[in-house]
């Protein structure tokens, strides 16, 4: 409340999971009562938001490329200053107006959340069969259903190449790659880091341990696996000293989140806000900015998702 209160977001989300059980253990959701000014709790942004999330999703992409064994994470890409024309598009990096980066390799593009570093990867790999790429994200369950015990959770959504070729442009690639052009519920976003922190098993999300009625056991809900392993081991490996490097590393888009207390691993997401028909460069400019993590990071208890809506100015994920 604090945070978003000083940052004037229009609303706020954070949920707290136990990483072998899934167990929800705090979720939190604010709105901003724009007449006042005050924050109370209305709608559950955690399950029923459809957002883009940015640069959380480019460690959805490091996996699908590194599992696919093109690159390693050692390998380097020239950013071009954070300045890279693709189709009729030109993609930038959040620093190019300061005259971005030279040279990157794959663990410090995802460091410093480089979108043009994580395009030239993901079309590296994949530019002349995007559906592959696509379908690696279906098997990260970033495109089900997820079996929660909620009503109104809203569905994410990854488009297909092949499905939704109506959709799909040239530039859809590039830009789903870095978070863009997908509507993913923060939950999902959780679900999947949560997974990268549980030694790759996907856990479904569980917030109903038990039904009792007058003291008596009526039902209970044991912690579901719902992927034994969402990756290769030497991928998984990889990630993990990654999203240390987000908050410690020489390009750490995260510092500001490191604790004297625990040890966190991480990414930050900064993702502008669709205007609608108007595209994103329309009217006044807001972000969604974002953190999904967990602690301690090489023994991890708890994961963790952070999401502000349209706070004022242009805050970061590390903020």
């Amino acid at each position: 409340r604090d945070t978003i209160a000083g940052l004037g977001a229009v609303s706020g989300t954070v949920v707290l999971m136990e990483v072998q059980t899934g167990a929800i253990r705090a979720m939190v959701n604010l709105d901003r009562n724009p007449e006042t000014g005050t924050y109370y709790e209305n709608t559950n942004h955690a399950l029923r938001d459809q957002v883009e999330p940015g640069s959380t999703f480019k460690v959805a992409s490091l996996m699908a490329v590194l599992d696919e064994g093109k690159y390693t994470i050692s390998d380097e890409f020239n950013i071009h200053h954070g300045i890279m024309p693709i189709a009729n598009r030109i993609m930038r990096d959040h620093n190019a107006h300061r005259g971005g980066y030279e040279r990157l390799r794959i663990d410090e593009i995802i460091h410093a959340s480089s979108n043009v570093g994580t395009a030239q990867m993901v079309m590296g790999t994949y530019g002349d069969r995007p559906e592959k790429f696509i379908e690696k994200l279906y098997e990260y369950r970033l495109n089900d259903s997820l079996p929660i015990q909620m009503k109104g959770v809203a569905k994410p959504w990854i488009k297909h190449p092949k499905k939704d070729k109506d959709l799909w442009y040239k530039t859809s690639l590039a830009w789903i790659s870095i978070g863009y052009e997908t509507k993913i519920p923060p939950i999902y976003t959780l679900t999947f880091f949560n997974a990268i922190a549980n030694g790759g098993k996907m856990v479904k999300p569980l917030f109903v341990h038990e039904v009792r009625k007058n003291g008596e056991l009526m039902q209970s809900f044991p912690t579901e696996v719902m992927v034994e392993r969402i990756c290769k081991p030497s991928t998984l490996k990889a990630i993990q000293e990654t999203l240390k490097g987000v908050i410690t590393g020489k390009y750490a888009t995260a510092r500001n989140v490191k604790s004297d207390l625990v040890t966190i691993a991480g990414k930050t997401g900064t993702a502008l806000v669709s205007q609608g028909a108007a595209g994103y460069r329309a009217g006044e400019t807001k972000y969604n900015v974002s953190f999904a993590g967990y602690f301690p990071a090489d023994a991890p208890l708890y994961s963790c998702v952070v999401v502000l809506n349209a706070p004022e100015g242009t805050p970061s994920g590390g903020r």
